[in-house]
């Protein structure tokens, strides 16, 4: 299950009257392939990049939290894929367990809290840049502090599972936690719809190609979480040139 979270005017006074500069937000184009970020609730990393989308693992520990952030211009989805954890915004909050999680929209300030042991989170961010951050309030003193610099990066463990690998990158499953995560690409169209058949998911992310219906209305863009099997049923949608999905399966 996938709710999608919309930008509310009190996101918006926020974003506003944070002191920020405007630099700050810039994409540094950092390689982050090769590293772990780690944080004061707990870690995350990189696990798959292309032009549109960036695809990151958070590991978060039991009664730790993120901070109540936003990014102004970039659209985020979060998805468990092991534990349980709450996910607090301005105006409401929600308990969530794995196989569900959020679409936000630019601009929505979200925390994730770990209520058990062994939480895992994927988080696609569209675009990818990392920088692209404002933090309202945080438990750990970091509130109006950008992201973290390379005093917090640690080397990759080369038997923490990711796609970075070339002959790994597409239609190569790994487990993380309790989830089955695999990226698939396909040409186009014909390619796609030969291949709807054989892959089994709960939750799909769009990583590279939005999907028209007959209308010509954008049903599925770049950087939106969704249904698989909604997605499935819905053959008549058309996408120009590549398309690439990260799919996730509950085991």
């Amino acid at each position: 299950m996938i709710k999608r979270l919309a930008v509310s005017d009190e996101d918006r006074k926020h974003i506003i009257t944070a002191s920020l500069n405007p630099s700050d937000l810039v994409d540094d184009f950092f390689d982050y392939a090769r590293v772990v970020i780690k944080k004061p609730w707990g870690e995350e990393y990189l696990v798959f990049k292309n032009d549109y989308t960036a695809v990151w693992i958070l590991q978060i520990n039991k009664g730790a939290r993120t901070s109540m952030h936003a990014h102004p211009n970039k659209k985020t989805a979060l998805v468990v894929l092991s534990g349980n954890v709450k996910c607090p915004t301005l105006q409401t909050e929600a308990i969530l367990s794995k196989g569900q999680g959020f679409l936000i929209d630019k601009g929505v300030f979200h925390a994730t809290e770990a209520l058990s042991d062994g939480v895992i989170i994927l988080e696609t961010e569209t675009p990818t840049n990392k920088k692209d951050l404002v933090r309202l309030h945080d438990h750990y003193g970091r509130s109006g502090q950008g992201y973290e610099g390379s005093e917090f990066h640690e080397r990759l463990d080369p038997e923490m599972p990711h796609f970075h690998k070339h002959n790994e990158r597409y239609h190569h499953g790994k487990r993380f936690g309790d989830s089955h995560i695999s990226v698939v690409r396909y040409q186009n169209d014909y390619f796609l719809k030969s291949a709807l058949p054989f892959l089994d998911a709960d939750i799909a992310c769009a990583l590279k190609g939005n999907f028209f219906d007959s209308n010509g209305q954008c049903i599925v863009e770049v950087g939106d979480a969704f249904s698989w099997s909604d997605f499935k049923k819905q053959g008549h949608l058309k996408c120009v040139g590549e398309s690439e999905f990260l799919l996730i399966k509950t085991i």
